[in-house]
C-alpha cells in the first residue's frame, strides 16, 4: 500500500509592536517627539486639540532604524493644547 507523508509546517506571526512615543519635549516653538519604529514601516503623526472629534494628518514618516525622532513647528500661543498620536495603515 502506498503511503502518503505530509509534511506539517507551523509557525507563528508576532506583528510588530504599535508605535508609542517614548519622549516628547517642547522648546519654544519646537515640538521633538522621539519613538521606537520598525526599520521601513510608515506611521502617521496625528493631532487634534482635543480628545475627541476628528484626528489631522500632520505627517507621515518611514523611519529607518528602531528609534525615530520627528521635530514639528508648533504655535503654543494659537494653539495651547494639542494632542498627538502616531498611527500605521
Amino acid at each position: 500500500s502506498d503511503t502518503e507523508v505530509s509534511p506539517r509546517f507551523s509557525f507563528k506571526v508576532t506583528p510588530p509592536e504599535p508605535p508609542q512615543f517614548t519622549e516628547t519635549s517642547l522648546n519654544g516653538s519646537e515640538f521633538r517627539m522621539r519613538w521606537n519604529s520598525t526599520p521601513g514601516r510608515a506611521c502617521t503623526i496625528q493631532k487634534n486639540n482635543g480628545l475627541s472629534g476628528d484626528w489631522v494628518d500632520v505627517r507621515t514618516v518611514t523611519p529607518t532604524a528602531t528609534t525615530h525622532v520627528e521635530t514639528l513647528t508648533v504655535d503654543p500661543i494659537a494653539e495651547p493644547r494639542a494632542f498627538f498620536r502616531l498611527v500605521q495603515p
